[in-house]
């Protein structure tokens, strides 16, 4: 009796086989496959912290422009000058110690300034209606001795994707960024 093999299916499922393990055991384009699975999530964190960096920075010029217009009100540079300061201009004046560092500065930013009589009472007026394109905010440089709050509010778009639920506080991937000071006029003379 004679044996009769079917050799072709054979050799085929063995090549087959062979193949499968030649490429399981072969590593070039393993880095490659490795860094397209890596580099997402790896992009999306860096750009997570270059934007969180960007809010820090951000908010650190607004303080830094608000206590500079600020010491203008306490010093009663602006109550004495010629021309009285309007929220408009105490805004371009903040807007125009920020050097261009933000984008639509004078869209964004929303300014308000309170006098008191005392510290005890001192606040910061709440944060307006982000969607509100000209809110009214309170604008009361006062007068020599007096205790003053000055708040500047910047609307922030966050632009890292899926990264507004995170890092905002405001609707439409948006964030305020604040900046209030609180000082006490010196004893100037408005004349």
């Amino acid at each position: 009796m004679r044996r009769v093999r079917n050799l072709g299916l054979i050799n085929r499922s063995g090549a087959r086989a062979r193949s499968a393990r030649r490429f399981a055991r072969d590593a070039n384009g393993a880095t490659a496959v490795e860094f397209a699975l890596v580099a997402g999530p790896f992009f999306f964190i860096m750009m997570g912290i270059v934007e969180t960096m960007l809010i820090f920075f951000g908010n650190l010029a607004i303080e830094d422009a608000v206590q500079q217009v600020g010491r203008e009100i306490k010093t009663g540079q602006i109550q004495s000058s010629d021309t009285s300061m309007t929220p408009e201009a105490f805004k371009t004046e903040v807007c125009s110690k920020l050097g261009g560092l933000l984008n639509n500065c004078s869209d964004n930013l929303v300014v308000a300034v309170q006098a008191y009589t005392q510290f005890s009472g001192a606040v910061c007026a709440q944060a307006p209606d982000p969607d509100d394109a000209n809110p009214v905010m309170p604008f009361d440089t006062g007068s020599p001795g007096s205790t003053v709050v000055a708040c500047a509010f910047y609307k922030w778009q966050i632009t890292t994707p899926m990264m507004g639920h995170l890092l905002g506080n405001l609707s439409g991937n948006r964030r305020w960024l604040q900046s209030t000071i609180l000082f006490k006029n010196e004893p100037f003379s408005t004349s």
